[in-house]
């Protein structure tokens, strides 16, 4: 009989070139804590609950595979406040890829990090009949793309 696995825990791990740049644009951009520092990595939070990990990139414990540049993951941020956070961006000069929007129940902006990985920060709101009206239609766009095992 095989035990069941109990997941404790996750927080992404980013490859950074700068673990010391990169730890300071997290703190000001997010007003996270330094939980552990061995300077190669860091780990990043609240208190104590580690949120965010950042490695040297060329450390010799990271694969080579994953050593290149972020791609094709948002690494996303839950906050009360996401227009204090944007201002917060905005001083750091950091490269916007989405500008704030309210849709599908957040508001929220994505910049990039020092490194180049796309951070969303997210602030919780209320849906819209707008949002509504547009989950249901990736609803019936998704329902018509699954094919009927039945045919």
């Amino acid at each position: 009989m095989q035990t069941a696995i109990v997941l404790l825990h996750s927080f992404p791990d980013l490859c950074v070139a700068d673990v010391e740049s990169s730890k300071e644009f997290y703190r000001e951009l997010l007003a996270m804590d330094v939980v552990v520092d061995h300077g190669w990595y860091v780990e990043l939070g609240i208190g104590t609950t580690v949120m965010l990990a950042l490695v040297d990139v060329n450390h010799e414990t990271v694969p080579v595979d994953a050593r290149g540049a972020p791609h094709g993951v948002l690494v996303t941020f839950q906050v009360d406040d996401v227009e204090h956070c944007r201002a917060s961006a905005v001083r750091l000069g950091c490269p916007t890829v989405l500008e704030t929007v309210s849709e599908l129940g957040q508001r929220h902006f994505m910049v990039a990090d020092p490194d180049g990985a796309v951070i969303d920060v997210i602030e919780l709101v209320p849906l819209t009949r707008r949002d509504l009206r547009r989950l249901a239609g990736y609803r019936r766009e998704r329902a018509g793309r699954i094919e009927d095992p039945c045919r």
